[in-house]
C-alpha cells in the first residue's frame, strides 16, 4: 500500500501509536476499561457478577462450593426416591427409600411386636392388652375387651354369661371375676372351641372369685 501526502509530523504521531499499542501486547492482550462488562451476565441464584471499582468483573456463587461445607437449599427432588417415604442410605452410602421399616425397627418377644403398614408408616403394639384395672358391673351378656380387668357377674333378673375374648394372641391377659348375685347363673364361657382349666365354661356361685390367664391357647384358673 502506497501513503501519499501525509504530513511528516502526522506520520510521526502514527508511529508512536502503533509503537505503544505494540508494547502492550507483549504480554498478551490487553483489556482496557472500554471493554463492554455488559457482555458477562450472571444467573440467579447461581452465578454472580460484581463490578468493581478498577473496572474489572469478579463472579462468586452464593455460596462455597467445598467438599467440607454444609451445603443448603430451600429444596430438592431426588427422582430414584418413592413418594412419602423416609430414607436412608444403602451400603454404598446411597440415598434410598426404605421400603420397609420392619428392617430398621425391630420390636421384642413377647414385649413390642412392630408391623409393616405397606404405605412406609409401622405399627407398634403389645403382645397382650394393659391392665388397666378397671372394674365394672354385667347385669345382662357381655363379651370382654382386651382392656377390662375385673368384672362383677350379677345374676340378678337373668342368667349373666361373660364371653372370653380369644386367648389366641393374648398370652399373658388376665382377667378376675366375681359372681355378686346368683338368683339367676353367673356363667363364664370360652370362645368357640378354648378352654377355662380344661373346661368349655365354668359356672360361678353366690361370692365365688376368679382369676383366669390366658396361655395363647385357652385360659387357667391361677
Amino acid at each position: 500500500m502506497t501513503v501519499k501526502n501525509i504530513p511528516r509530523g502526522d506520520l510521526v504521531g502514527l508511529s508512536r501509536t502503533l509503537k505503544a499499542w505494540l508494547e502492550s501486547l507483549k504480554d498478551g492482550v490487553n483489556v482496557s476499561t472500554d471493554f463492554d462488562r455488559d457482555d458477562i451476565y450472571g444467573t440467579t441464584d447461581q452465578i454472580i457478577r460484581t463490578l468493581t471499582a478498577g473496572g474489572s468483573i469478579t463472579l462468586s456463587t452464593p455460596q462455597n462450593i467445598d467438599t467440607d461445607a454444609d451445603v443448603e437449599f430451600d429444596s430438592i427432588v431426588l427422582g430414584d426416591l418413592t413418594a412419602l417415604r423416609l430414607i436412608g442410605t444403602d451400603g454404598t452410602k446411597k440415598i434410598i427409600s426404605i421400603a420397609d421399616l420392619t428392617s430398621w425397627i425391630t420390636g421384642t418377644t413377647n414385649q413390642i411386636i412392630v408391623t409393616d403398614d405397606g404405605d412406609g408408616s409401622i405399627t407398634l403394639s403389645l403382645s397382650s392388652g394393659i391392665d388397666t384395672g378397671s372394674i365394672a358391673t354385667k347385669t345382662a351378656n357381655y363379651t370382654t375387651l382386651i382392656t377390662d380387668s375385673t368384672i362383677l357377674i350379677a345374676g340378678t333378673s337373668n342368667t349373666v354369661t361373660v364371653n372370653l375374648l380369644t386367648a389366641v394372641g393374648n398370652e399373658g391377659k388376665k382377667y378376675n371375676l366375681k359372681c355378686i348375685d346368683d338368683t339367676f347363673a353367673c356363667d363364664v364361657d370360652g370362645a368357640g372351641t378354648e378352654t377355662i382349666d380344661g373346661e368349655l365354661t365354668m359356672d360361678l356361685i353366690l361370692h365365688e372369685t376368679i382369676t383366669i390367664q390366658s396361655d395363647n391357647v385357652g385360659w387357667w384358673v391361677i
